[in-house]
């Protein structure tokens, strides 16, 4: 998962306890920044949470009424320091988690890894929007160049994707695969 981490912006709400108010603000700033063409009503996290290394606890991210996502909250230490992440759901891609996916199943079908770079953090899922990835280094398999990952997302949340590829000047794209 895309893992952030938010140092000193934490002040207590009450002696021991986080400030959740502007921990949701700080999120809500963050998911938005690194997202593609997300807005979002509202980020809620619960109040009176103990100031404690290790605790975890959930916030959630509304897109639009009766849609929503959880975003995970752990604490890093005793001083407030928070790292947050947000699972791929029906809701929202995590595009690292995606990317890492890509890399595994591109490693399989040409036998090197190459890093994939679908340019953002998060993307709301659109039910057969597509998208591409590019695949830097455009590893080779044969005489055939791989240069992005084609990305659509079916009705149920079902990641399909297909390799672009160039030969010998002609794009082409390959049988899908799905995760």
């Amino acid at each position: 998962p895309f893992n952030l981490v938010l140092l000193g912006s934490l002040l207590l709400a009450g002696c021991g306890q986080l400030n959740t108010r502007q921990l949701a603000a700080d999120i809500e700033t963050e998911i938005e920044g690194q997202g593609y063409r997300i807005s979002l009503q509202s980020v809620q996290c619960p109040d009176g949470i103990t100031q404690q290394e290790g605790v975890v606890f959930f916030c959630v991210g509304t897109v639009t009424t009766d849609v929503d996502f959880n975003i995970e909250v752990q604490q890093i230490d005793n001083d407030g320091n928070v790292e947050w992440t947000v699972d791929s759901t029906r809701i929202i891609l995590n595009l690292a988690d995606l990317e890492a996916e890509l890399e595994a199943g591109l490693a399989q079908d040409v036998g090197t890894r190459s890093p994939v770079d679908c340019g953002y953090a998060y993307r709301l899922n659109q039910p057969n929007v597509s998208f591409e990835c590019n695949v830097v280094g455009d590893p080779l398999q044969g005489q055939e160049r791989i240069t992005a990952i084609l990305v659509t997302v079916d009705g149920q949340g079902n990641v399909q994707w297909e390799e672009i590829r160039h030969i010998q000047g002609v794009l082409e794209k390959t049988a899908d695969n799905v995760e």
